[in-house]
């Protein structure tokens, strides 16, 4: 099991455990469903071209440590 599959399994229980008030607005608990579950699409999709062009023409999968730019703290202060 994966990472996206745990985030999106604790998300999907935490509604089911909360009933109807963890979908309140103001709490923002959705945002963390929705982000698991682009995340999930996004990989998915990254992962089929890779595997796609190592099958076709053998080209190596480039080791990628992380995605985006992290923010720097400096800047949250």
């Amino acid at each position: 099991m994966t990472v996206t599959d745990l985030v999106l399994r604790a998300t999907s229980e935490l509604f089911e455990v909360g009933g109807a008030s963890t979908v309140d607005e103001r709490l923002g608990l959705d945002r963390h469903w929705r982000n698991a579950r682009t995340i999930a699409v996004h990989t998915v999709i990254y992962k089929q071209r890779i595997v796609g062009e190592y099958v076709l023409d053998g080209t190596v999968p480039e080791f990628t440590p992380s995605v985006g730019t992290a923010p720097s703290l400096l800047q949250q202060q």
